[in-house]
């Protein structure tokens, strides 16, 4: 019973990171979920990842370092951050 509870506190934190545009803890909440909740969260982690970065960008120069990004979105390798970034139409210089 104390499980589901805990599983359901995830999932309430996600929907209010989400809310909030708290991307920051949506990120350590997806790398952090319970049991399957990773998997479930990759059907929509990309979407986020989107808005994220859009948030990033207009708020920052728009020379941003690959590295940040791979941080920032949550990604494991760079290899993984500038595939997403290519296939969305980021244009690099």
């Amino acid at each position: 019973r104390q499980r589901r509870s805990e599983d359901i506190a995830h999932a309430v934190s996600v929907a209010e990171a989400l809310a909030a545009g708290d991307f920051f803890t949506f990120f350590k909440l997806y790398v952090s979920a319970p049991k399957m909740g990773g998997f479930a969260m990759d059907f929509f982690v990309d979407r986020v990842r989107m808005v994220a970065l859009n948030a990033y960008v207009g708020s920052m120069n728009p020379l941003i370092d690959l590295h940040d990004l791979k941080r920032w979105l949550h990604f494991n390798k760079r290899k993984e951050c500038f595939r997403f970034l290519k296939e969305k139409g980021i244009k690099f210089s």
